[in-house]
């Protein structure tokens, strides 16, 4: 019987170590790629929310999917300025110290067995009873995130230079034109771009 118990334990543990996949990190933009739009000044040309898996305690991806958000990007129009687009990206970190083990609820059941025996006229019997209550659900104890600045970059782009490219974070962003109010621009990525 230990035999059988020590080999389940042994397969459940190396199904969870190498039935795991590595840690990747995913980027979800907001702005639709491939479809012309037009901003305003202060308003988002790029914007994206960074997440990763949410580590086990193998350091190997959840096998639930589940994730934790790593940082955001934006940038941003901000006008013109001495014949220049004048573009600002912005970086934020996030590290939330989520894992499987700090993010998962723990739950107690609530089940006591009773046995029971005796004798009674010469008779024995013996017999047993479950009773089950609610289980007691201990909640996750995540730790607050913390939100930090990375760095926040400004880019100056010559309106002669229009149409020009720029690489944000895999993904390329055309600025076709502007003026002092508005820019007319353009993400361009393919699946596997979009994903660091």
């Amino acid at each position: 019987m230990k035999k059988i118990i020590f080999k389940s334990a042994l397969a459940l543990t190396l199904f969870l170590v190498l039935g795991c996949e590595t840690i990747e990190h995913k980027t979800d933009v907001k702005q639709q790629y491939n479809s012309p739009f037009t901003v305003g000044i202060g308003d988002p040309i790029y914007s994206a929310n960074i997440e990763k898996n949410l580590p086990n305690a193998f350091g190997k991806a959840d096998i639930f999917g589940r994730t934790t958000p790593t940082g955001i990007i934006n940038v941003f129009f901000t006008g013109i300025e001495d014949e220049k687009v004048i573009l600002v990206r912005k970086d934020i970190g996030i590290e939330t110290g989520a894992t499987t083990m700090n993010s998962s609820a723990i739950i107690l059941p609530n089940t006591q067995n009773t046995f029971y025996s005796g004798n009674v006229g010469g008779q024995s019997y013996y017999g047993s009873a479950t009773t089950t209550g609610v289980s007691t659900v201990i909640p996750p104890n995540t730790p607050d995130p913390v939100i930090y600045d990375k760095y926040a970059n400004k880019i100056s782009i010559p309106i002669g230079s229009l149409p020009q490219k720029i690489l944000v974070n895999n993904t390329e962003i055309t600025i076709l034109e502007a003026t002092d109010y508005t820019a007319k621009v353009v993400l361009i990525s393919d699946n596997e771009q979009v994903e660091q």
